[in-house]
């Protein structure tokens, strides 16, 4: 499900494969992962015969991969983990609205890498 030919920073070129988004959450202590997402592209949600066959149930809307951090990092938050810092890659540092929604929260902050030309 979800697969596709995209840009995976694990491989470092467009390949054939599923992307997922996850949150982790670290400490000094230790590290463990909050939450996973299963980016699901537009053609996914666009083709109602394939999301049938996959199975993919039809409230399952498009979110494109910044949406998708969005929504975990703010379910965190709303279950009390105790999380002032967010880092990220360039997919999140590059869209403003992941910038924008985390200094919406009062005492959190971000270290997000942007590329060069991205205004910020």
């Amino acid at each position: 499900m979800g697969v596709k030919r995209q840009y995976t920073e694990t491989a470092g070129k467009v390949e054939n494969c599923q992307i997922r988004v996850f949150l982790a959450y670290v400490t000094p202590k230790g590290q463990t992962f909050l939450d996973r997402r299963l980016y699901l592209p537009r053609e996914w949600y666009e083709d109602r015969e394939r999301r049938r066959k996959a199975k993919v149930p039809e409230e399952v809307e498009f979110r494109t991969k910044s949406e998708l951090v969005i929504e975990m990092v703010q379910y965190a938050w709303e279950r009390g983990v105790p999380m002032r810092w967010v880092t990220g890659d360039e997919v999140y540092g590059n869209t403003p609205n992941v910038r924008a929604a985390i200094r919406a929260e009062e005492g959190h902050y971000y270290v997000l890498a942007v590329s060069s030309n991205t205004p910020v």
